[in-house]
């Protein structure tokens, strides 16, 4: 699964993309009817597909320590993604919402 059609890159530096969701992508068209929210493996993929665009290494997710969905994030609404390397191949990432957690991760990445 490829995220990118599902969001775009509106800022980006070291460890840290603010992201807004296309309204318009089909992820949204069954997820859910009436109320719409963006599936949780799909906030994991494009945690992968950033840290891959900053290391520019074709890496691919081998297991998740921990993963809390705190907020459902809508179409349209823009996400702030900070990550980290924590060393082993470990990834922390948090998304925010503006101030608001919406997600935590912490990924293992090969």
């Amino acid at each position: 699964m490829l995220a990118g059609d599902l969001y775009e890159v509106l800022e980006s530096r070291a460890g840290e993309s603010l992201i807004r969701l296309r309204p318009e992508s089909d992820v949204y068209a069954g997820h859910f009817p009436g109320f719409p929210i963006t599936p949780g493996v799909a906030l994991v993929q494009i945690a992968l597909e950033l840290v891959r665009k900053e290391t520019g290494r074709p890496l691919e997710i081998k297991a998740s320590r921990n993963i809390k969905f705190l907020i459902p994030a809508t179409p349209g609404t823009e996400l702030r993604y900070q990550y980290v390397s924590a060393g082993d191949g470990i990834w922390d990432v948090t998304v925010k919402m503006g101030e608001e957690i919406c997600a935590r991760m912490n990924l293992v990445l090969e």
